[in-house]
């Protein structure tokens, strides 16, 4: 399987090319950063065994909190964290979503994500009725 930074390699210039003013300063940045995670741009250590005399090269990583060479362990840690919280019942996923149309203006104002808040706040209204489900809902 492709790394992601072998993706962003090969797709990555025709993606900034098609969508580049489109996509954050954070985002191009990890797209940077992942691309140039431990390789000789970023630099590194040298290793030498005197007893063996074998060098060992190791490269720097970006450090990037997106990048699943220095934070795949991580992540996939903070996952099984997760799942061992999950109760053994049933449950529903939701999903609140906004129009494609209003993506970028969205991209450009962070604050109007606070629709996403109100959107929760309503959610628990409705689950409390007793007339539609009562109960406590919990959210991730």
């Amino acid at each position: 399987m492709a790394s992601l930074a072998e993706v962003f390699s090969r797709y990555g210039p025709a993606y900034l090319d098609k969508y580049g003013p489109a996509v954050l300063p954070s985002h191009r940045r990890a797209i940077t950063d992942i691309l140039r995670c431990r390789t000789p741009e970023m630099g590194g250590e040298v290793f030498f065994c005197p007893h063996c005399e074998h060098t060992h090269y190791v490269y720097h990583s970006c450090r990037n909190r997106s990048c699943p060479q220095c934070h795949g362990q991580q992540t996939e840690a903070w996952l099984d964290q997760r799942r061992q919280e999950l109760l053994a019942v049933p449950y529903f996923h939701v999903v609140f979503t906004i129009a494609s149309e209003l993506n970028v203006v969205f991209l450009y104002n962070r604050k109007l994500l606070e629709l996403f808040a109100q959107s929760s706040s309503t959610l628990l209204d409705f689950a409390r009725n007793p007339k539609y489900l009562g109960a406590q809902l919990g959210f991730l």
